[in-house]
């Protein structure tokens, strides 16, 4: 069956916007997994894009990330997935909130 261009644009944002969430959770779930147990009052919490108004993407008050633990051979892209068009996510950190 033949959508209309309506219809496909409707089914192609909807088929993203669910590999949107998919890949925001899996991130969030794998940076968890990755971090060592630590006492989440004093983690920052990341509750906007780029973690803050000005979308900066500083984190001034990072202590888990630090250069020794960041290194090219262990840190960075564990896996890649095609989709059908641009996927604009970040994983959002809000500390003691069990879901």
């Amino acid at each position: 069956m033949q959508l209309s261009g309506h219809s496909a644009a409707r089914e192609s944002f909807v088929r993203n916007a669910k590999w949107s969430v998919i890949l925001a959770v899996a991130i969030a779930t794998i940076i968890g997994a990755a971090q060592p147990e630590t006492d989440t009052t004093s983690s920052v919490n990341v509750t906007t894009y780029h973690n803050d108004n000005s979308r900066t993407g500083q984190n001034l008050h990072e202590t888990v990330l630090t250069q020794a633990l960041v290194q090219q051979n262990t840190f960075g892209k564990l896996f890649s997935q095609p989709v059908d068009g641009q996927i604009y996510a970040q994983p959002l950190v809000l500390g003691n909130l069990k879901i």
